[in-house]
């Protein structure tokens, strides 16, 4: 699945694309190419001490619940994607990386009515129309898998 800035590209193992952008991604949120734990860890610390002193900060809560999402804590990644939200109801990125999450959580139903909310917002990303795809591909319903992957590879997400 794609998560939009997700934290979930941890391996460069390999030479498939998704290894290329998974590497490039770690590097350009990291400054390393492969990310551990700890990297994920000190994520969470830096964000928190980010939120005490502005609770207000949506990305703040967003970024912290990326990093909780990569160490598989989901339930805490939830809380800071739903406290993103609250303070910025229009926050895309926080919609789909939550989905990714449901996703995660085998959780596909609410997993698609988060791309649909990001989608309302943003028609254009075509991380949640991958995402949402492979929520309908889980639930049986290849055609609308089909529908959505379609429109992602048409806005350059494969």
């Amino acid at each position: 699945m794609f998560a939009v800035p997700a934290l979930l590209l941890l391996t460069t193992a390999g030479c498939s694309e998704v290894d290329a952008d998974r590497a490039a991604y770690n590097e350009s949120m990291y400054g390393s190419a492969e990310v551990t734990d700890a990297d994920f860890d000190d994520v969470i610390a830096e964000f928190t001490a980010v939120i005490e002193a502005d609770p207000t900060d949506a990305e703040a809560y967003f970024v912290r619940g990326n990093g909780y999402e990569d160490k598989d804590l989901y339930e805490l990644a939830l809380a800071d994607y739903n406290e993103a939200l609250r303070l910025d109801p229009e926050f895309v990125d926080a919609l789909v990386n939550r989905g990714y999450t449901y996703d995660e959580m085998a959780e596909y139903r609410l997993a698609i009515a988060d791309y649909d909310a990001a989608l309302a917002r943003d028609p254009e990303d075509g991380g949640a129309y991958f995402n949402r795809g492979v929520s309908y591909q889980n639930l049986g319903n290849q055609a609308k898998a089909d529908a959505d992957f379609a429109r992602a590879k048409a806005l350059g997400v494969e």
